[in-house]
C-alpha cells in the first residue's frame, strides 16, 4: 500500500469513528425522547433498502473526503476536533433542547421564538422570523448558535462537515485552471453568504491560505459565535452581519461568492435576488459556488425522504427548493460542475 492510500485509510478510520459517535448520540437522544409521550420525534419513512443506501452513501462521502485530504486538496487540519470537554458538556443541553423541539413539533409552533427580543425579530426579513427545524429561537439567539453545528451533525450521522467541503475540489480546480490561463496572481477575494457559525469558512480559509474571505450572515448571534470560535483564523477572514440580497460590495470585485446549506431556507424570489447580487459583485470570470440539499431526481432513491423532510423539520421553502433545479436559476453563468453526493447537491458556475 503506497503512502497516499495508507494516509487515506487512516483518515477514513477517524471519520468513520466520528460518524459512529454522532449516530450513537442521535440514537440515545431519540431513545430518551420515545419515553416522553408529549414529545413528537421526526418520523422519516425509510425502508431497509434506503437505510442500507444511506450507509453506503455516507461511507462513499467519507472515503472521497479522506482521499481529498491525502492528495492535498485541503489539509488534514479540517478534521481537527473540538475539545472533548466542550463536546461532552453540550450533550445534556441537546437533550433538553430536543425535548423542547419535539414539543414544539407536536404543537406545530413554527413561529415560537421564545424570549428573543421583539426588536431583533422585527429587524429580520419576514421569511427569517421562524424556528427553522423547530429549533429553539430559530437562528436568533446565542443558545441556538451554540447547539446548531452539533445538532446538524446528529441529523446527518457526522457527515455534515464532509458535505460542506464537497464543492471545494471542483472550485479549486476551476480557479487554478482560470488563473493559469489569465496569469492572474493577485490575492483571491471570497464572499461567503449564510456563513452561520463559520464551519465552512474555516475549511475555505485552510484550503485557500492566502485568500481574503468576507463571511456574512443575517444572525448577529451566529456571527458573534463564529468570531469567538475561530479566533485562530488569520486577519484575512472577517465575520459580519449581512444580507444575501445586499452584499455591500462594489461591482466586479469578488473572485468567488459561495453559500453552504443556505438556499433551501430561502423563498425562491430571495434565492433569485441573491444569485443576481452575486453576479453583480463577481469579477468577469469569477465563480459562484454552493453546496446545499439534494434535489428531486438527483438520486431517486432519496426522493421520498426529501419530500418528507420539510414536514418533520419545518422547512417552509424546502419543497420549492427541491423542485427547482439550481441550474435553472443559474442560466446567466457557465456551468463548471453540477453534481451530488449523499444528501447534498453542489455546483460551481463561472460568470
Amino acid at each position: 500500500m503506497d503512502e497516499t492510500n495508507l494516509k487515506t485509510q487512516g483518515l477514513l478510520l477517524y471519520s468513520r469513528l466520528r460518524s459512529l459517535n454522532y449516530f450513537l448520540q442521535f440514537q440515545a437522544l431519540n431513545g430518551i425522547g420515545r419515553l416522553l409521550p408529549f414529545v413528537k420525534l421526526a418520523s422519516p419513512e425509510y425502508t431497509r433498502e434506503t437505510i442500507q443506501l444511506l450507509v453506503r452513501e455516507i461511507d462513499a462521502l467519507l472515503t472521497a473526503d479522506a482521499q481529498n485530504i491525502a492528495q492535498g486538496v485541503y489539509p488534514a487540519s479540517v478534521l481537527t476536533p473540538e475539545p472533548l470537554a466542550e463536546h461532552l458538556k453540550r450533550i445534556p443541553k441537546l437533550l433538553i433542547d430536543g425535548i423542547r423541539l419535539g414539543l414544539r413539533r407536536r404543537l406545530k409552533k413554527t413561529k415560537d421564538l421564545g424570549t428573543v427580543d421583539a426588536e431583533k425579530v422585527a429587524e429580520a426579513p419576514d421569511y427569517y422570523r421562524r424556528n427553522f427545524h423547530f429549533q429553539t429561537d430559530g437562528y436568533l439567539s446565542k443558545d441556538s448558535a451554540e447547539l446548531y453545528d452539533h445538532q446538524v451533525e446528529l441529523l446527518f450521522a457526522g457527515a455534515a462537515d464532509a458535505m460542506r467541503r464537497l464543492f471545494i475540489p471542483p472550485l479549486k480546480s476551476a480557479i487554478d485552471e482560470s488563473r493559469a490561463q489569465t496569469g492572474d496572481t493577485s490575492p483571491l477575494k471570497f464572499i461567503e453568504v449564510g456563513a452561520g457559525t463559520g464551519s465552512a469558512t474555516r475549511f475555505l480559509s485552510k484550503t485557500f491560505d492566502s485568500a481574503e474571505i468576507r463571511a456574512i450572515d443575517l444572525s448577529e448571534d451566529y456571527v458573534e459565535l463564529a468570531k469567538n470560535r475561530w479566533q485562530d483564523l488569520s486577519s484575512r477572514v472577517s465575520f459580519e452581519v449581512g444580507d444575501a440580497t445586499q452584499l455591500q460590495a462594489p461591482d466586479n470585485s469578488a473572485d468567488v461568492v459561495y453559500s453552504v446549506f443556505m438556499m433551501h431556507e430561502m423563498p425562491r424570489e430571495i434565492r433569485q435576488k441573491f444569485i443576481a447580487e452575486a453576479k453583480r459583485v463577481l469579477k468577469p470570470g469569477g465563480f459562484f459556488a454552493y453546496v446545499d440539499s439534494l434535489q428531486l431526481n438527483q438520486n431517486p432513491a432519496f426522493d421520498k425522504a426529501l419530500e418528507r423532510f420539510p414536514v418533520d423539520f419545518h422547512e417552509p421553502f424546502y419543497t420549492d427548493y427541491i423542485k427547482t433545479p439550481m441550474s435553472t436559476l443559474l442560466t446567466d453563468f457557465r456551468e463548471v460542475t453540477n453534481d451530488h453526493a449523499f444528501l447534498s447537491s453542489f455546483g460551481v458556475y463561472q460568470k
